[in-house]
């Protein structure tokens, strides 16, 4: 008993510290297996996600750019981009839509857009930048991605058409604004400008492209092209419309001028373009 009684602090020591032992390993456990903080989703991310083009990629024709923007980096459903050659000067800049309203709760936005570029350098540079109202340099956000450019085959030409899929991804409706190219050959042309017109109002889409989510309200009765001018890159083009097929609502007519607009500023000489009468394209 006497024994007994100088052992009990060392078997006291010896217990108490097998209990700490026991509960450190308990707390290592729930640390790896049952984490006190919530880890971030994969979607949660500070920096865009950038689709297409990837780095490095050859680009050849128009400039497709998709993928996702951290709501953070937009300001009122924006953000800017900007296509710079290899000597860092600029091609072009836009400001890019992506999905917005105030009760819009996704961390990340889905974009998509196409460009007509003209350039002769063979490399450059895709630029996305933030949009920052407050101007302040710490506040600027960008993400450089290398590119390379190539020359599209000749006689080749791009027809711009309405794409329902991706334009279904910018939000939960119809957005009614995107218009991505497929290539098409057009041979030897003294009038390319509106050969390339006319190739694109008849509406010929493939299997394959129907099945990637173009679509084509054209060719249509009575829709046609009476005339072009170009000057000073101004191309007007007047229609005929003897049963008001440009007319419709704004989301619509939008979205058919869109498809004309883009494919005729392939061509370099074209700047700007109008359309005859007033009314057509007209909500």
């Amino acid at each position: 008993m006497t024994k007994f009684l100088l052992l009990l602090p060392f078997i006291t020591i010896i217990i108490i510290a097998g209990l700490i032992y026991s509960l450190s390993r308990t707390q290592i456990h729930n640390d790896l297996f049952f984490p006190t903080t919530t880890p971030t989703p994969a979607y949660i991310t500070s920096a865009p996600t950038l689709l297409s083009p990837q780095p490095g990629s050859t680009i050849i024709g128009p400039l497709v750019i998709k993928g996702y923007i951290p709501k953070s980096w937009t300001f009122e459903g924006q953000f800017r981009v900007k296509l710079l050659d290899d000597k860092k000067q600029l091609i072009l800049q836009d400001r890019v839509p992506v999905e917005w309203d105030n009760e819009n709760t996704k961390d990340t936005l889905y974009f998509v857009e196409s460009y007509n570029y003209h350039t002769t350098a063979k490399s450059g540079f895709l630029i996305l930048e933030n949009d920052n109202p407050s101007g302040l340099p710490e506040n600027q956000k960008s993400m450089e991605t290398p590119i390379n450019f190539a020359t599209s085959p000749s006689g080749t030409v791009y027809l711009f058409y309405a794409n329902i899929f991706e334009d279904s991804k910018i939000c939960d409706c119809v957005a009614c604004q995107v218009v991505l190219p497929v290539a098409r050959r057009l041979g030897i042309s003294q009038t390319p400008i509106r050969d390339t017109l006319e190739l694109l109002l008849r509406g010929e889409i493939t299997t394959e492209e129907k099945k990637a989510g173009f679509s084509s309200e054209f060719p249509h009765p009575g829709f046609s092209v009476k005339s072009l001018n170009l000057k000073n890159g101004i191309l007007t083009i007047e229609f005929i419309d003897l049963n008001g097929f440009s007319g419709g609502g704004s989301c619509r007519t939008g979205w058919l001028a869109a498809q004309i607009t883009s494919t005729m500023k392939q061509f370099s000489d074209v700047k700007l373009v109008r359309y005859l009468p007033d009314s057509i394209f007209q909500p």
